[in-house]
């Protein structure tokens, strides 16, 4: 039985108000449905005869509304806080490959959940193993429509998969997913490749197996495992060589013009890790299809290459800049953006901005991205590659928004004064990073 879910507003003259609901009251069924989170309240408000039980705040009595929409998508004007999806359900499993796994201590508490929640893969684009999923919470996946999910699949040989994560559950993911197909739910596949164990023939296989699921399977991302210093006890696995990357490239780029020719799309698309790898140019946008997993790590360069020159080509000629500036990133990012600010320096007169690459010393050389990078890594780089004169510009991704926080609890102002160096935070675009380039004397976000 269901707690409810607790109103955090209602829109003034709605329905909701006319009836008398109020902020704080428990919305506990719809037509004798149990709700027990904002989407249980979408899918069964979509009526237009409804009976709701609510527990008032002001009394503490239940009491029962009848109400009569004029059409089913009438909003009632409830309003639901994101606090109800703030406790995901976990994962079960215990993947050879699991990043959290690979966490050094210390680090902020949510860092270490192991989200595997079908309802944040819905609303959000996570990627869930279905593996913590009951026959009855597949079926209400397919009476509520939550279309598409994004599964993690990594093999779909039953056995293999079994091993990767450590859970005899997971041998039966074609099983779930022909499930969710005939109930009409759509996917987007993931396949954390990890080199020697689900690549090769496995992942010709993998790749078969999903595509037989057309056109319920939307797409299919493949990035590379993440490996930190931090494995001690785990499984022994093998970093993404330059010459793996290559074979890679190869392999998919033939499956990708079979299915283009057969199915007018390439279905299966590469992190941008593998071609930044093997210094191959990345793709066009056109390429990407409409950035399906673009949140995957698939594509985002590309659109950052097309902004930055976008707004390069529409910049008065002559500028003219003073301020040296020191853009840090990562190291897999860097000779991007190198290449890029090239093109700007072309249209801006004495324009001193250097791209730093920091090497990741806190999860280890082989994590390459930028938003893993920590204020211990800037703190131990930074000192002996940028001058005290020079303004620093380092990308919002690698830190939490709502408070300038690095990922090892260190702050940007800690960071400015232990460097004693003025640093800028740039949103993790082209636009604005122009924008910042060309405009050093606007101290907003310099610390």
């Amino acid at each position: 039985m269901s707690a409810g879910v607790v109103i955090s507003n209602v829109i003034d003259n709605s329905i909701a108000a006319t009836f008398g609901l109020k902020q704080g009251d428990l919305l506990l069924k719809i037509n004798n449905n149990y709700i027990a989170d904002p989407l249980d309240y979408q899918f069964f408000a979509a009526e237009e005869n409804m009976i709701l039980e609510v527990l008032q705040k002001c009394t503490g009595e239940k009491t029962v509304f009848t109400i009569q929409k004029l059409n089913p998508h009438q909003d009632l004007g409830l309003r639901f806080s994101s606090e109800h999806l703030n406790n995901p359900r976990q994962c079960a499993n215990k993947c050879i490959f699991c990043f959290i796994d690979q966490m050094p201590p210390g680090f902020r508490n949510s860092l270490y959940v192991k989200d595997d929640d079908y309802r944040h893969s819905f609303l959000n684009g996570n990627f869930i193993t279905l593996t913590n999923l009951s026959e009855k919470t597949i079926q209400k996946i397919i009476m509520m429509r939550l279309s598409p999910l994004y599964i993690s699949v990594h093999t779909t040989n039953p056995e293999l998969r079994s091993f990767m994560m450590g859970n005899r559950a997971a041998a039966k993911i074609m099983e779930q997913l022909i499930q969710l197909c005939r109930g009409d739910i759509g996917f987007h596949a993931q396949v954390v490749l990890c080199p020697g164990i689900n690549d090769g023939s496995e992942l010709d296989k993998t790749i078969k197996d999903l595509v037989s699921l057309r056109p319920h399977l939307k797409s299919i991302g493949i990035v590379p495992v993440g490996l930190t210093t931090f494995r001690k006890d785990l499984y022994e696995l093998n970093s993404l060589t330059k010459e793996k990357a290559v074979e890679l490239l190869e392999q998919v780029n033939g499956l990708q013009k079979k299915f283009l020719k057969l199915y007018g799309s390439r279905i299966v698309f590469l992190a941008d890790e593998f071609y930044l790898k093997t210094n191959t140019g990345l793709p066009g946008s056109a390429f990407y299809e409409g950035f399906p997993q673009l949140e995957n790590g698939i594509g985002m360069a590309r659109i950052f290459v097309d902004e930055f020159k976008k707004v390069v080509r529409k910049l008065p000629p002559d500028q003219c800049m003073m301020r040296k500036i020191a853009i840090i990133t990562g190291v897999s990012a860097a000779p991007v953006i190198q290449q890029l600010v090239s093109v700007l320096k072309e249209r801006v007169i004495q324009l001193e901005a250097e791209v730093i690459p920091v090497t990741n010393f806190c999860f280890g050389p082989t994590v390459t991205v930028a938003g893993l990078l920590t204020g211990s890594d800037l703190l131990r780089e930074l000192p002996g590659k940028v001058q005290q004169d020079t303004l620093i510009f380092i990308p919002q991704v690698m830190l939490r928004a709502e408070d300038q926080l690095f990922l090892d609890n260190i702050t940007v102002l800690q960071l400015a004064n232990a460097i004693k160096r003025e640093i800028r935070v740039i949103p993790a675009d082209a636009k604005s990073l122009i924008k910042g380039l060309l405009n050093p004397v606007d101290n907003m976000g310099v610390i």
